[in-house]
């Protein structure tokens, strides 16, 4: 059976210190399967570890990708959470196609009276 369409939702959190430089950063990915059967699903990811969210099981993370069966049932939809904390080097976020820059920038003044 054909599977079907799916989605694929992230948000990034980021742990900063005092002056705004990034500290940690984890990915929250929620995967939609559409369609009916058993399902390995291979996510593109360089996590030093992960895991599982909402019931969805402890996912495998090898080297560059997050993987995981699961199976859609009659209903034809079946969500699939985990989190990861994304490895760093330096200041850059390690990808599968080599470090990069966080996709935001961050400025932080303080201020002790009026500006």
């Amino acid at each position: 059976m054909k599977p079907g369409k799916s989605t694929d939702t992230e948000y990034i959190k980021i742990r900063m210190n005092e002056y705004g430089r990034t500290r940690e950063v984890w990915l929250k990915d929620w995967i939609r399967l559409r369609g009916k059967g058993r399902r390995h699903v291979v996510d593109p990811g360089v996590f030093a570890s992960v895991r599982g969210l909402s019931g969805s099981g402890s996912p495998d993370l090898d080297q560059g990708a997050v993987s995981f069966d699961a199976g859609v049932g009659s209903s034809g939809v079946q969500d699939v959470y985990y989190e990861g904390r994304v490895q760093q080097a330096g200041d850059e976020l390690m990808t599968p196609d080599g470090p990069r820059e966080l996709p935001v920038r961050v400025s932080i003044r303080y201020f002790t009276g009026p500006e």
